[in-house]
């Protein structure tokens, strides 16, 4: 049956299915070790340095999270709004890792349409641009959305929000890049629902002294650095950190140079004296690295998603970075106590009747011939509707037997003749099973879709959680 999804008075509501904001508030309390936002205690020589050169205070308790330059989805702006719960609960700053270095998309919009007869399929309203693949988010130019329409099957009730957000991203097109612009969307966007951020951009790390200290220590001691990097990722192989390569005296390590033409390339430790030399040359931190500068040495308490943090039943990245460094430093480094939070948030779309359409033909074209559209189905199909007349017609029961054997055994004969056409209708229905399913039931959709109430009781659920805890014990 089509959904009327183009009527006005049928809303389209976004739904909260879960919230998840762990550990429980009084280990964050904790973890910030504040009064009032002002710190119980001095912090050491390498966070003050770092934190003044990226412009962080020194003498407040930070609560930091961050991601990539990109639209969110509600499950990255759970994190958001968590920073912002702890900035209302116990006056902490707090602070924005912009990953500004890695190869993203920054503008891309999907937005849902539905067709007349109900199916839902994602459209890309702001594709990628071509020239501006692979490169990394810092370097890849802003965007106009002059002239960019809201396609027509987009559902009426989100179609002005599909407005705004083409509006919201213009008004930010004099941005120095796609990946700036992208962040001041999601500041402007979700001001209203949370304190504002201090913004970092993972390519400035390099400015603080500290961290040019690592990278030369960890060009020093390359062998046992990436020795016990690599161990650690040994020993957590379900978070898919890939081992850094040693070849002879050529030891990869956990950095990336970006290249006047944006590209991505490994650093190995004969590179490091070089490239620290050259005023030209950006290094930047990967993934652990990252991870492991921002918790020992920008904040009090780092907040994750489930990538970083993990979730039940499954470890997040950070896990290898505490043995690597373990590893490597010993295991007296300090580091910030780490939370983690995400959400899940769908948007009410209809099911895919398309699904359950090839779902049907691929089970009766067994049945019935004439659905497997092909050369033979059609007289397939008439021999059997005359066996099933003759089978009516027949009066005699061991004739009527043997007309039913004929039938099935015709059937039988047809789909062993056209089992190729019949895997091809099972796959195209599982294969629109999954595809309807993903997009109808996504948890992608950025959050500039969303219906207002339901980002303020995200706001909401997601302190109420912090508050309330949904998970014991103590972060480490």
């Amino acid at each position: 049956m089509p959904i009327a999804s183009n009527t006005p008075d049928v809303p389209l509501r976004s739904e909260i299915e879960s919230v998840r904001v762990a550990p429980e508030g009084s280990a964050w309390s904790r973890a910030l070790r504040a009064g009032g936002g002002v710190r119980s205690e001095a912090i050491d020589e390498g966070a003050r340095t770092f934190r003044e050169a990226l412009g962080l205070p020194v003498d407040r308790a930070i609560v930091m999270s961050g991601h990539q330059p990109t639209l969110w989805h509600a499950g990255i702006a759970a994190k958001w709004l968590a920073i912002g719960a702890a900035v209302n609960s116990w006056g902490a700053t707090p602070a924005w890792v912009v990953v500004d270095h890695d190869a993203v998309a920054p503008l891309t919009l999907d937005v849902p349409t539905i067709d007349g007869d109900g199916v839902v399929r994602r459209v890309r309203v702001l594709p990628e641009r071509g020239e501006a693949r692979g490169r990394a988010a810092c370097d890849r130019p802003a965007v106009s959305t002059r002239g960019v329409r809201v396609p027509n099957d987009v559902p009426v009730e989100i179609r002005d929000r599909v407005a705004r957000a083409l509006e919201l991203i213009e008004s930010q097109a004099d941005a120095p890049d796609a990946g700036t612009q992208a962040t001041r969307v999601m500041l402007e966007f979700l001001r209203r629902f949370s304190a504002t951020p201090t913004i970092v951009r993972a390519t400035s790390l390099l400015d603080a002294p500290v961290t040019r200290d690592i990278v030369e220590r960890m060009s020093s001691e390359a062998g046992a650095c990436v020795m016990a990097y690599n161990a650690a990722a040994l020993k957590h192989r379900a978070t898919r950190v890939r081992p850094l390569r040693i070849a002879g005296d050529e030891i990869e390590l956990p950095l990336w140079s970006l290249e006047r033409d944006s590209t991505r390339r490994p650093v190995y430790a004969s590179q490091v004296r070089s490239l620290l030399a050259d005023r030209d040359a950006r290094l930047v931190p990967r993934a652990l690295l990252l991870t492991y500068l921002l918790r020992r040495y920008a904040c009090d308490l780092f907040v994750h998603g489930t990538g970083g943090g993990g979730d039940e039943g499954h470890e997040g990245y950070d896990a290898v970075m505490h043995d690597w460094i373990a590893g490597w430093l010993g295991g007296g480094a300090w580091l910030a106590p780490m939370g983690v939070a995400t959400a899940t948030v769908r948007l009410d779309l209809p099911a895919n009747d398309d699904a359950d359409r090839l779902a049907w033909v691929a089970h009766a074209a067994r049945h019935n011939p004439v659905l497997a559209d092909s050369a033979e189905s059609a007289a397939a199909q008439e021999t059997k509707f005359e066996r099933v007349g003759l089978i009516a017609r027949s009066t005699d029961r061991d004739e009527r037997a043997r007309l039913y054997r004929e039938m099935h055994a015709g059937l039988a004969e047809f789909r062993s003749r056209h089992a190729g056409t019949l895997a091809d209708l099972d796959a195209r229905a599982i294969a629109s099973r999954a595809s309807g399913a993903s997009i109808a039931r996504s948890r992608t959709w950025s959050v500039l879709l969303h219906d207002t109430r339901a980002l303020d009781e995200l706001r909401d659920r997601v302190r109420l959680t912090l508050l309330q805890g949904t998970h014991l014990g103590s972060i480490g």
